[in-house]
Protein backbone atom coordinates (compact mmCIF):
# COMPACT_ATOMS: atom_id res chain seq x y z
CA UNK A 1 0.00 0.00 0.00
CA UNK A 2 2.58 2.46 0.37
CA UNK A 3 4.06 1.43 -2.80
CA UNK A 4 0.56 2.54 -4.12
CA UNK A 5 0.95 5.71 -2.24
CA UNK A 6 4.33 6.21 -3.62
CA UNK A 7 3.62 6.23 -7.30
CA UNK A 8 5.30 2.95 -7.51
CA UNK A 9 3.15 -0.13 -6.92
CA UNK A 10 4.49 -3.67 -8.51
CA UNK A 11 1.81 -5.65 -10.40
CA UNK A 12 0.17 -8.80 -8.91
CA UNK A 13 -0.09 -6.89 -5.50
CA UNK A 14 -3.83 -6.19 -6.04
CA UNK A 15 -4.55 -9.38 -4.77
CA UNK A 16 -3.24 -7.86 -0.91
CA UNK A 17 -5.29 -4.62 -1.53
CA UNK A 18 -8.45 -5.86 -2.76
CA UNK A 19 -9.40 -9.15 -0.49
CA UNK A 20 -9.30 -10.06 2.38
CA UNK A 21 -8.66 -13.25 2.08
CA UNK A 22 -5.67 -12.88 -0.42
CA UNK A 23 -4.51 -10.05 2.58
CA UNK A 24 -4.60 -13.22 4.95
CA UNK A 25 -3.09 -15.62 2.64
CA UNK A 26 0.00 -13.61 1.74
CA UNK A 27 0.03 -12.67 5.53
CA UNK A 28 0.10 -15.65 7.08
CA UNK A 29 2.44 -17.43 4.75
CA UNK A 30 5.06 -14.73 4.92
CA UNK A 31 4.61 -14.14 8.26
CA UNK A 32 5.39 -17.87 8.81
CA UNK A 33 8.91 -16.97 6.83
CA UNK A 34 9.14 -14.24 9.09
CA UNK A 35 8.75 -16.58 12.13
CA UNK A 36 11.75 -18.84 11.06
CA UNK A 37 13.72 -15.97 10.45
CA UNK A 38 13.22 -13.84 13.06
CA UNK A 39 14.12 -17.18 15.28
CA UNK A 40 17.65 -17.66 13.48
CA UNK A 41 18.31 -14.44 12.80
CA UNK A 42 16.92 -12.43 15.41
CA UNK A 43 17.64 -14.74 17.86
CA UNK A 44 21.61 -14.69 17.02
CA UNK A 45 21.25 -10.93 16.77
CA UNK A 46 20.42 -10.74 20.07
CA UNK A 47 22.84 -13.46 21.87
CA UNK A 48 25.41 -11.51 19.73
CA UNK A 49 24.17 -8.04 21.69
CA UNK A 50 24.04 -10.18 25.22
CA UNK A 51 27.84 -11.25 24.60
CA UNK A 52 28.71 -7.48 23.80
CA UNK A 53 26.60 -6.50 26.89
CA UNK A 54 28.97 -8.74 28.81
CA UNK A 55 27.11 -12.50 28.88
CA UNK A 56 29.56 -14.40 27.15
CA UNK A 57 27.79 -17.26 27.77
CA UNK A 58 24.01 -16.82 27.21
CA UNK A 59 21.83 -20.08 26.14
CA UNK A 60 20.85 -19.68 22.47
CA UNK A 61 17.60 -21.09 23.11
CA UNK A 62 16.46 -18.38 26.13
CA UNK A 63 18.26 -15.63 24.22
CA UNK A 64 15.67 -16.40 20.94
CA UNK A 65 12.95 -17.05 23.69
CA UNK A 66 13.04 -13.49 25.03
CA UNK A 67 13.96 -11.85 21.80
CA UNK A 68 10.36 -13.80 20.54
CA UNK A 69 8.18 -12.64 23.54
CA UNK A 70 9.72 -9.55 23.39
CA UNK A 71 8.82 -8.91 19.54
CA UNK A 72 4.89 -9.97 20.47
CA UNK A 73 4.61 -6.85 22.22
CA UNK A 74 5.15 -4.95 18.96
CA UNK A 75 3.71 -8.14 16.99
CA UNK A 76 0.26 -8.81 18.52
CA UNK A 77 -1.66 -5.82 18.75
CA UNK A 78 -1.25 -5.18 14.74
CA UNK A 79 -2.78 -8.96 14.53
CA UNK A 80 -5.77 -7.56 17.13
CA UNK A 81 -5.48 -4.27 14.45
CA UNK A 82 -5.52 -6.02 11.38
CA UNK A 83 -8.20 -8.80 12.71
CA UNK A 84 -10.88 -6.13 13.91
CA UNK A 85 -10.43 -3.74 10.62
CA UNK A 86 -11.29 -6.88 8.81
CA UNK A 87 -14.63 -6.76 10.02
CA UNK A 88 -15.43 -3.64 9.50
CA UNK A 89 -13.66 -2.81 6.02
CA UNK A 90 -14.37 -4.36 2.64
CA UNK A 91 -10.70 -4.53 1.72
CA UNK A 92 -7.47 -3.79 2.94
CA UNK A 93 -7.44 -1.02 0.44
CA UNK A 94 -10.28 1.03 1.97
CA UNK A 95 -9.09 0.73 5.40
CA UNK A 96 -5.12 2.09 4.17
CA UNK A 97 -7.32 5.03 2.90
CA UNK A 98 -9.98 5.28 5.72
CA UNK A 99 -9.40 7.99 8.69
CA UNK A 100 -8.25 5.75 11.90
CA UNK A 101 -6.26 6.59 14.83
CA UNK A 102 -5.75 3.24 16.05
CA UNK A 103 -2.50 2.99 13.26
CA UNK A 104 -0.90 5.54 14.87
CA UNK A 105 -1.28 4.05 18.55
CA UNK A 106 0.35 0.50 16.90
CA UNK A 107 3.27 2.76 15.83
CA UNK A 108 4.23 3.20 20.03
CA UNK A 109 4.50 -0.48 20.56
CA UNK A 110 7.62 -1.03 18.99
CA UNK A 111 9.19 1.39 21.23
CA UNK A 112 7.42 -0.67 24.26
CA UNK A 113 9.00 -4.06 23.01
CA UNK A 114 11.97 -2.45 23.35
CA UNK A 115 11.81 -1.90 26.67
CA UNK A 116 10.72 -5.17 27.10
CA UNK A 117 13.75 -6.64 25.30
CA UNK A 118 16.08 -4.77 27.51
CA UNK A 119 14.23 -6.06 30.99
CA UNK A 120 14.47 -9.17 29.55
CA UNK A 121 18.21 -8.73 28.59
CA UNK A 122 18.95 -7.32 32.14
CA UNK A 123 16.77 -9.77 34.47
CA UNK A 124 17.73 -13.10 32.62
CA UNK A 125 21.44 -12.82 31.71
CA UNK A 126 24.36 -11.70 33.11
CA UNK A 127 24.79 -8.35 31.58
CA UNK A 128 26.07 -4.84 32.50
CA UNK A 129 23.37 -2.11 32.70
CA UNK A 130 25.30 0.54 30.83
CA UNK A 131 26.32 -1.87 27.90
CA UNK A 132 22.97 -3.17 27.84
CA UNK A 133 21.05 0.39 27.93
CA UNK A 134 22.94 0.42 24.85
CA UNK A 135 22.41 -2.56 22.86
CA UNK A 136 18.76 -2.92 23.64
CA UNK A 137 17.49 0.48 24.17
CA UNK A 138 19.20 3.52 22.67
CA UNK A 139 20.26 1.97 19.46
CA UNK A 140 17.36 -0.10 18.76
CA UNK A 141 15.15 3.42 19.30
CA UNK A 142 17.44 5.01 17.63
CA UNK A 143 16.59 2.67 14.43
CA UNK A 144 13.51 3.09 14.88
CA UNK A 145 13.32 6.60 14.82
CA UNK A 146 15.40 6.94 11.56
CA UNK A 147 12.98 3.82 10.09
CA UNK A 148 10.21 6.15 11.19
CA UNK A 149 11.80 9.63 10.05
CA UNK A 150 12.97 8.36 6.44
CA UNK A 151 9.17 7.07 5.88
CA UNK A 152 7.49 10.28 6.52
CA UNK A 153 10.50 11.85 4.29
CA UNK A 154 8.75 9.65 1.72
CA UNK A 155 5.20 10.62 1.82
CA UNK A 156 6.66 14.93 1.88
CA UNK A 157 8.44 14.28 -0.63
CA UNK A 158 5.56 12.64 -3.05
CA UNK A 159 3.41 15.16 -2.12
Amino acid sequence: MMQADLGTVDPGLEIVAESWVGFWVISLGLGALAAIAIWLIGGWWYRIRLNWSGDRDADPREARLVYVYAGLVAALPNVLLVTVVTAIYADYASYWNGEDIWSMLIAGFPFWAIYVSYCGAVSRFSVRRVKALAWFRWLPMALYVLALVAIVAMYVAVE
